[in-house]
């Protein structure tokens, strides 16, 4: 996408950002054992993990073998948010996915408009953390923040985030 319309489209919703998270949270998707399983059955051989584990692997978007199960009560509140908010997905699913993340998206009807993944260094980095980057990154100063997820350990993360910035801007969690 062309950075200026980009640009553009962050600065007209500026006032409010949504961040979901992917998995459990948008889709519902088989743990990774049970993914390892449906795999073996549809390949006839284990997954191969000399390069990725399975959720960090290209292969992991495969919905003819895994199946991607949109979560409906996740869904109405992006349909509800997308027109005024700047959405995004906050994820801990490393940055080289995003084109296979998309695609996923897309086949749902979901257009996001921007995409906080985590790095491909092996590190995984603090939701609250991804969060202040963002909005420092693209100079966001925001009225108001959603952020929807489903890990207890990202929450208690996240209402440390709300009680530390809650008065620079309202902050809504939704755990889902």
């Amino acid at each position: 996408m062309n950075p200026k319309l980009i640009k553009n489209l962050l600065e007209s919703k500026k006032d409010k950002v949504c961040f979901f998270d992917f998995d459990e949270t948008l889709f519902l998707i088989p743990t990774i054992n049970a993914s390892k399983i449906l795999w073996k059955q549809a390949t006839g051989k284990d997954f191969d993990e000399s390069k990725y584990c399975f959720h960090d692997s290209p292969d992991s978007f495969n919905d003819s073998i895994i199946p991607f199960e949109l979560k409906r009560s996740v869904y109405k509140e992006y349909l509800r948010v997308k027109d005024d908010s700047i959405t995004v997905i906050l994820t801990h699913r490393k940055k080289h996915l995003k084109k296979e993340m998309k695609w996923i998206l897309d086949r749902h009807g979901i257009k996001m408009d921007y995409f906080v993944m985590e790095n491909n260094n092996g590190s995984r980095t603090n939701k609250a953390v991804m969060i202040l980057d963002f909005l420092k990154d693209n100079n966001l100063k925001p009225k108001m923040i959603e952020v929807w997820d489903d890990k207890a350990d990202v929450l208690i993360d996240l209402d440390k985030f709300q009680q530390q910035y809650g008065k620079d801007f309202e902050i809504k969690i939704h755990r889902t």
